[in-house]
């Protein structure tokens, strides 16, 4: 038999364990494997964060633990399971803090690269400035502007032309 308690001690479910069956219950499944004893019990909570350091340093401890019956031997081989487990979860955070730190780097070396960029055409536009020829500025403004004028010209006739013009 089995009963499966909440936090607080109350029941949630019973019933009588066949191995191969699935416990279920609050959208939770559980399928158990081997032979339970009568004493047998497992609790399951919500994770909780843990350094890296104490991953390692509780794996060590599952791994020097003396065996001494079937009993500690299933201790030591849950402890060493769940060490390597936790283990590979700080691995793969590892992983995908480096991937954003990577990520930002690109995007810091890309503002570099416009800042420069920039900067450059600012140094430029400083410098025809300080070094402009007013009198051939002034002489090719005066050839632009008449360039400009005689298009809008041009435009405003074509503009008005119609087909009853031509016939």
């Amino acid at each position: 038999n089995y009963e499966v308690m909440d936090s607080s001690g109350g029941l949630v479910i019973s019933g009588s364990f066949q191995p191969g069956d699935t416990l279920a219950f609050r959208g939770i499944e559980f399928n158990l494997e081997g032979q339970p004893q009568a004493a047998d019990e497992f609790i399951v909570s919500a994770s909780s964060f843990q350094d890296v350091f104490t991953t390692i340093e509780r794996l060590a401890t599952s791994i020097e633990q003396t065996v001494l019956d079937d009993t500690s031997r299933a201790e030591v081989n849950n402890g060493v399971n769940a060490g390597l487990r936790d283990l590979d979860q700080a691995l793969g955070n590892v992983l995908d803090v480096r991937t954003q730190v990577g990520s930002r780097l690109a995007a810091i070396e890309a503002q570099v690269d416009n800042n420069g960029a920039f900067a450059l055409t600012m140094q430029s536009t400083i410098a025809a400035i300080e070094d402009l020829d007013y009198a051939e500025a002034i002489s090719r403004l005066s050839a632009q502007t008449q360039t400009l004028e005689a298009a809008q010209r041009s435009f405003v006739i074509t503009q008005q032309l119609s087909l009853f013009n031509f016939l």
